[in-house]
């Protein structure tokens, strides 16, 4: 049985898992494990040209944010918060912040600063206390969260109700079954589909399938860029971090350096490189920017 065998694809486009988890079994994953294991990109400490990466990225997509947002009270939700880089971002900007995570772990190791204005907790209870209260927010975050989640339609349906009609929607996903990674199979440059990542991914969206589902779920693309495509790497034998894992922290300090080399040219000039390379469907990730179409009552 091949890796794709467990997945089928979604009316909207995307995959996701055939045999999903349960809510307690994903709320015990992500507040005692995830973190504490140091699973996905989280890790013990980072060099100073990492923390430098961060805050380029969350300077970038601040900026488009800031672009399509009709703010109403400078209120900033990040759903699935993490370390806590990106809400630091925001109130350091001078921001009202809510962050939402299962665990306090990530932001206790890594931006302690961010711990008042973080609710732990399963993060549906905590999106309909949000929704019971009346609050809106101006901009809402799902970094690296979508791809996590048993249902990914209802938690932008849940999300939409907590904004108001000129909020901004940003969610960043693994640019997964993209046209490159069926290139590298076909090539016989990668042995398997390396990006089904199980337990932890139970959705794959790339451009197009996002953005069928956040339209389904009322929202509209405004825009969308990429990033870095570090696996431009593995169409090189002598660089292909897949075939030879040893090769990946170099791969990463490459990617780092020219991040950090764009931002520091034009952040707004990376924005626009980036966004030609989310239109070709290449970069590791993808960013979207939607606004509210239609507010729910």
């Amino acid at each position: 049985m091949s890796k794709r065998d467990l997945l089928i694809r979604n009316e909207l486009g995307f995959f996701e898992v055939k045999e999903k988890p349960d809510a307690i079994e994903l709320e015990e994953y992500y507040s005692r494990k995830y973190y504490q294991s140091s699973q996905g990109n989280y890790r013990s400490g980072y060099s100073d040209e990492e923390l430098n990466y961060f805050e380029a990225k969350n300077e970038q997509r601040f900026l488009l944010a800031e672009t399509f947002a009709k703010k109403k009270n400078n209120s900033f939700l990040d759903v699935g918060c993490g370390e806590g880089f990106l809400l630091e971002h925001y109130r350091k900007k001078g921001w009202n912040v809510l962050g939402l995570d299962y665990s306090s772990f990530g932001c206790e190791k890594m931006c302690p600063e961010s711990l008042p204005y973080l609710r732990v907790g399963d993060i549906y209870k905590n999106l309909n206390e949000i929704l019971q209260s009346g609050e809106k927010f101006d901009v809402i975050s799902l970094t690296n969260v979508l791809e996590h989640v048993v249902d990914p339609a209802y938690m932008l349906s849940v999300i939409q109700k907590i904004a108001h009609d000129g909020s901004v929607l940003v969610i960043t996903v693994p640019n997964d079954f993209s046209f490159y990674q069926e290139f590298l199979l076909e090539e016989k440059l990668i042995p398997d589909e390396f990006w089904i990542a199980l337990p932890d991914h139970l959705s794959y969206f790339d451009k197009d399938s996002l953005s069928a589902l956040c339209f389904s779920t009322g929202w509209e693309k405004a825009d969308m860029v990429a990033d870095f495509p570090i696996d431009l790497f593995l169409a090189n034998q002598h660089s292909n971090y897949v075939i030879d894992r040893s090769k990946g922290k170099e791969a990463h300090k490459v990617r780092v350096k020219l991040e950090n080399l764009f931002h520091s040219i034009s952040p707004e000039k990376t924005n626009s490189f980036y966004r030609s390379m989310a239109e070709l469907g290449f970069g590791r990730q993808i960013t979207g920017f939607f606004t509210a179409k239609a507010i729910a009552k």
